[in-house]
């Protein structure tokens, strides 16, 4: 294989088009998987794998297996020279540190906005690219269409490096400045470390894995939150289910802790996070750039609200200055590798402070992390400051803690659809003890029966750490993905198994199921499959999936599929009907919520649990900042 050197990856992970299947591509639809497993192991085609080095174009004759991702410039694709990150560094020397940061922070929310829209990103590249610059990056833009202006990653690695070396002045914006800070930006795509395989390896294997390790990484860093979803799958695990866990022994007061250590509960983060989200228009896709300029939250932003007297802690609770985020990212020791792949410091400090008190946003993602999985952190930094009556620090009890709510929470979501909703035929059930070939076992967290089918969900609600995310260690990463799906894969297997042999069986079963789906629910960090991530998962479980014709082939499912597919289950279709018709279809090896975004127009993508608990959140959050006010709770049912 022949390797060519290619521009920074980017991919999107908006639910219509994480990857382009080979439908997408004029190709052949992949083989019904339900055929396959009918096929002895030796007699079915090894799968192959090859990764697409270069950008490319229209014209081209994509393989079948060659799958690309969306790309953004880099200076060789500009034909400029090639320079590295000291002379990104050198060029920020030269421009204002607030004056740089509110260009970067408009572009960032711009960008997160247009999302993967390339006239979107048309228009941005023509606000933000001066002369004939312009014209190169429009003309990049015409030669394929997997490509886009901008890279949010090299935004935020610009923002952080700007924190560090930008010049500390106040002065007015110039057209030089402006020039500078483009160039520190082209600087940044073409010298930030990728982490991908340089070389082909040898050994196929391996070049699987470090493609497959690569690749997962990628797609963690460009998750897109969702604010509604994100902030419902929140208060739904660490309010609704942890107060009705809370004489559990494991359990952690984490509101309590929040109040003692940050003087917020997780209500009132959540009405901060709004009410500054709305001020900075963090939530708002249709904005100008004059007007994304102008949304800078003032001082006394919150003086008309019930946290009025305590906007100072407010605001140092959500936001940093200048110094301050230094003393965080020195403290990091961070190499170039971490420059590019870690943003935790802007999400643990969503906006800046400038001198003035006004506060400005570093990104729309930084934000929606800081009002959902940052409280994940926040608690376990809370927990980790803490002891138990060994002189132990907390944080492992609230890790097991965090994963049973996050069992509970998934359970409690496929209730509302199948318990709630009284659809005839199916019945729920939860977690229950049985006798296995390893003496005492549970089952798998929810099942849902509807005979002759049986759906084993298993729910894994861990994270990757911020080392295995973002540092050059593939150790980490394998170790973390290895735990998050071969093991959760195989252990609902094993289930299946147990069921088929009689050692499970379920109350009131009515017969041994004819066939058995098995699911992962990713409730922490979600892994978006792929072809390349399906053929390494193969070879790590040793051809298991799919070697029993009643067990189908093994489903991947982060929330953002579980929950528009749980929709559709409340409008009338039919769980194992949808279930089968994905892994027929030629996008069965990518997200379940590609496939439901190109099958169907989802009038409500949100199941009634998701709903309850945006209602609650939104509310409590509301209700912190405007006791009482029946206006906001008309927008919040309306919402």
């Amino acid at each position: 294989m022949v390797l060519v050197k290619r521009p920074t990856i980017y991919i999107a992970t908006h639910p219509s088009g994480v990857w382009l299947p080979p439908s997408a591509r004029g190709l052949t639809a992949a083989c019904d998987p339900s055929i396959q497993q009918l096929l002895p192991s030796e007699l079915r085609p090894s799968p192959e794998f090859r990764a697409v080095h270069r950008l490319p174009s229209e014209d081209d004759d994509i393989p079948e297996g060659q799958d690309f991702v969306y790309c953004a410039p880099t200076p060789t694709e500009l034909d400029l020279p090639h320079p590295g990150l000291p002379e990104a560094v050198a060029l920020l020397s030269g421009v204002p540190f607030l004056q740089a940061m509110r260009m970067l922070s408009v572009l960032a929310g711009a960008v997160y906005h247009a999302e993967t829209n390339v006239d979107s990103h048309r228009g941005l590249a023509k606000a933000f690219y001066p002369g004939t610059l312009r014209d190169e990056v429009l003309d990049f833009l015409d030669g394929g269409r997997n490509r886009l202006a901008f890279d949010p990653r090299h935004i935020a690695a610009l923002q952080r490096l700007a924190v560090l070396h930008a010049a500390d002045r106040d002065e007015d914006w110039s057209p030089s400045h402006h020039r500078r800070l483009v160039g520190a930006l082209l600087a940044v795509a073409g010298a930030l470390p990728h982490g991908e395989p340089a070389d082909a390896p040898d050994d196929a294997q391996q070049e699987l894995e470090e493609w497959t390790r690569y690749l997962v990484r990628v797609g963690l860093y460009y998750e897109r939150p969702w604010i509604v979803e994100t902030i419902a799958r929140s208060w739904s695990r660490y309010v609704t289910v942890a107060d009705d866990l809370c004489d559990r022994a494991e359990a952690c007061p984490i509101d309590d802790w929040f109040r003692e250590d940050l003087g917020f509960t997780l209500a009132e983060q959540v009405g901060l996070g709004l009410a500054y989200g709305l001020g900075s228009g963090a939530f708002e896709g249709p904005l100008t750039l004059d007007e994304r300029t102008a949304r800078r939250p003032r001082p006394g932003f919150l003086e008309n609200t019930a946290m009025a007297a305590r906007e100072a802690d407010a605001v140092a609770l959500i936001s940093a200055d200048r110094e301050e985020l230094q003393a965080m990212l020195h403290a990091d020791n961070a190499d170039p590798m971490h420059v590019g792949w870690d943003h935790a410091v802007l999400e643990a400090k969503p906006f800046l402070r400038d001198p003035e008190g006004f506060l400005l946003l570093h990104s729309p993602p930084a934000l929606m992390s800081w009002m959902t999985r940052g409280l994940h952190y926040r608690a376990l930094d809370a927990a980790n400051r803490r002891t138990d009556g060994k002189a132990r620090p907390l944080g492992p009890k609230w890790l097991g803690h965090a994963g049973a709510l996050g069992e509970e929470s998934v359970r409690r979501l496929l209730a509302g659809s199948f318990l709630d909703k009284g659809l005839a035929g199916a019945r729920l059930h939860g977690e229950i003890e049985f006798k296995g070939v390893r003496g005492r076992q549970d089952s798998p967290d929810t099942a849902v029966e509807s005979w002759p089918d049986l759906a084993l969900f298993e729910v894994y609600s861990g994270r990757f750490s911020r080392e295995a995310r973002s540092s050059g260690d593939p150790e980490l990463t394998m170790k973390a993905l290895r735990r998050a799906t071969v093991l959760k894969v195989a252990e609902v297997l094993d289930r299946a198994d147990d069921v088929l042999e009689r050692r499970l069986v379920y109350p009131g079963g009515a017969d041994v199921p004819k066939r058995i789906w098995p699911v992962v629910v990713l409730a922490g960090d979600t892994v978006a499959p792929t072809p390349m991530f399906w053929r390494w998962l193969h070879d790590e479980m040793d051809s298991r999936i799919g070697s029993d014709p009643r067990i189908r082939h093994a489903l991947l499912l982060g929330l953002d599929d579980l929950e528009p597919l749980l929709a559709l289950v409340e409008q009338g279709h039919t769980l194992f009907d949808l279930l089968g018709r994905f892994l027929a279809s030629d996008l069965a090896e990518f997200p379940l919520r590609s496939w439901i975004a190109r099958e169907f127009d989802v009038s409500e993508p949100r199941p009634a649990y998701v709903r309850a608990q945006w209602k609650l959140a939104a509310g409590a959050g509301g209700e912190v900042l405007y006791p009482a006010s029946e206006k906001l709770a008309r927008e919040i049912e309306a919402a």
